[in-house]
């Protein structure tokens, strides 16, 4: 389904979909493609690790995660892999299509809760008197 929906952008189309992370991880380099979208939960290598190892060689991709996750740790893992955003798969099919915009142009999508939570990871805690 979600497929589908991007094939009917006139802005994008699906290059090619992995039924897990280390098939991505042995043909990715031969797709031609700007923007990889992953899940965190895969069999094999999960997402967190393809991004990593996936970065590393192809450093001009951007990455978004979609995951069900939304685990401190999982987001901050998948941040320093290397992945540019991080929404959630209960977001609509136009929320991904709009980060994928967005990453083309220099963002880094997170839904709002998932923003929330990065920036409370930088803020000091209130001393209580």
């Amino acid at each position: 389904m979600m497929e589908a929906f991007f094939n009917l952008q006139h802005d994008m189309h699906v290059e090619k979909t992995f039924a897990n992370g280390n098939l991505f991880l042995n043909e990715f380099n031969n797709e031609n493609c700007d923007v990889v979208i992953m899940d965190i939960n895969m069999p094999g290598k999960n997402g967190i690790e393809c991004i990593e190892l996936a970065k590393n060689i192809r450093n001009d991709i951007q990455y978004i995660i979609s995951t069900s996750f939304e685990n401190h740790e999982f987001i901050f893992q998948a941040l320093c892999a290397g992945a540019n955003g991080y929404l959630l798969k209960s977001d609509t099919a136009e929320c991904l299509v709009s980060a994928v915009r967005d990453v083309m142009q220099g963002g880094s999508p997170m839904t709002p809760q998932i923003a929330r939570l990065v920036v409370n990871s930088f803020q000091k805690p209130v001393a209580k008197n």
